[in-house]
């Protein structure tokens, strides 16, 4: 019975430490990201989201062109600014998108984490990535 304990201690600990990997923005850069201001002159913005509980215990890894942006629980966000052009939008542990931006450009990627970790990952209509943002909190980008 102690063995099944602590066996059932290690899972535990190991989940936890899986769900440990997102850093938030402090609530001040929170709330300038909700603003969703006009990218940088020159640049568009890519706003990658999850806006759901599904697949509440994995996190999914966002990536543009292949640089790691960062790690997204349930109700977070990121944002990029990105230079016009085609950019390969993806997740390290599902699929990856197409989306090319023009200059001044906001356009939205929401990442749904499925019952079996693999993450979708599809454009959302400006109106729907708005309210995905404002949902969630601000995501720190990865060093």
């Amino acid at each position: 019975m102690k063995s099944i304990w602590v066996a059932g201690a290690g899972v535990l600990m190991l989940a936890l430490a899986g769900c440990g990997n997102t850093t938030f923005k402090t609530l001040q850069e929170d709330a300038e990201g909700r603003d969703i201001d006009p990218p940088p002159s020159g640049l568009a913005s890519l706003y990658v989201y999850r806006d759901s509980d599904t697949g509440a215990g994995s996190m999914a890894t966002a990536w543009v062109d292949g640089q790691t942006l960062g790690t997204l629980g349930p109700h977070s966000w990121l944002t990029v600014g990105a230079s016009p052009g085609p950019h390969q939008i993806g997740c390290s542990n599902g699929d990856q998108i197409n989306v090319t931006v023009a200059q001044g450009q906001i356009r939205f990627v929401e990442f749904v984490v499925r019952d079996n970790g693999t993450c979708a990952v599809f454009e959302t209509p400006n109106d729907r990535g708005r309210a995905g943002v404002r949902h969630g909190k601000r995501v720190a980008k990865a060093t």
